[in-house]
């Protein structure tokens, strides 16, 4: 029994070692190897993919072993149900990031909405697990010396129906607020010794439009009709403008070229983009804005 346990510990020991040895190598050959810009575009693109992957490898397992297994091992058909629902989920949140830099196109592709929605309930899940597993063992709510195996087994079951409630819950709640029009939120910004001319000066700030497998064309255009509608002086885009190689979301990015400010049409890549996007977007956003003679983007 023991050697059977010690064999399955070294077995889970040599997949944890294989997986991050891969990703360190993957680390020095972005970081440390004297490479053009393009080949550490991708080398970094397959680095990003790998850490995710083995971290979501780890969470998945974790799941599986949380939720998916007391629902496995029930009779009842509403567990199979819910076992099965978990398991698609937990596929398609593992390859939503290939999947939605495949099908990444001018609008979103069903597949790549569908594998996101089931990444963000992956998310909650992993989270409502974790802090249920916290509340379960600062508070000892189950004693696991005393009670009937059937008790301990039905009250797991009851836990995890739960946990699967809340977080669909709150997917539907976050999915609502994402099918919403774009919301204008007025900030007034005091500043001392501001002058005269610029008293009610307007910016508009655009963050993280993260155009790619889940915003496409359309909902560009909807940011870009509420932001021309506000009048502003200043236009700001910050932040992660492409979750996709902008090779592929060019036709994506064009309603940017109707963004109307009285000074010009400013923008600065987000901290995660600095070197795995800096030369694809510098080559897009010069073939976005190239046309727009009063509007102007910095690339920093």
């Amino acid at each position: 029994m023991a050697s059977g346990r010690s064999s399955k510990f070294d077995k889970v020991l040599v997949i944890v070692g294989a997986i991050v040895s891969i990703n360190v190598v993957s680390i020095i050959g972005t970081y440390f190897l004297d490479v053009n810009e393009k080949t550490k575009y991708k080398l970094i693109l397959i680095q990003c993919l790998l850490a995710t992957q083995s971290l979501m490898f780890f969470t998945a397992r974790y799941l599986w072993l949380r939720l998916c297994s007391p629902l496995f091992n029930s009779a009842s058909v509403l567990n199979r149900i819910l076992f099965l629902l978990l398991m698609v989920v937990i596929i398609l949140a593992q390859g939503s990031i290939m999947l939605g830099t495949i099908f990444s196109g001018i609008e979103p592709h069903w597949i790549s909405l569908l594998s996101y929605i089931c990444l963000g309930l992956f998310i909650l899940l992993t989270t409502a697990t974790l802090l249920a597993d916290f509340v379960t063992c600062l508070f000892g709510a189950i004693n696991t010396r005393s009670g009937s195996l059937a008790s301990k087994s039905r009250y797991a079951r009851f836990h995890v129906i739960g946990i699967i409630i809340i977080s669909f819950m709150l997917a539907l709640v976050a999915l609502h607020n994402g099918l919403k029009e774009p919301l204008v939120k007025n900030i007034k910004l005091p500043v001392k010794n501001l002058p005269p001319e610029l008293n009610g000066f307007t910016i508009v700030h655009l963050p993280d439009l993260h155009v790619g497998p889940t915003v496409g064309k359309t909902m560009l255009e909807k940011v870009v009709r509420t932001t021309n509608q506000l009048n502003p002086d200043v236009i700001a885009l910050t932040g992660d403008l492409v979750d996709s190689t902008v090779y592929q979301i060019r036709q994506a990015v064009k309603p940017l070229l109707k963004l109307k400010a009285r000074y010009g049409v400013y923008f600065v890549t987000g901290i995660d983009r600095e070197h795995t996007f800096q030369f694809a977007l510098n080559a897009l956003l010069v073939q976005v804005f190239k046309a727009k003679s009063s509007a102007s983007a910095y690339l920093t």
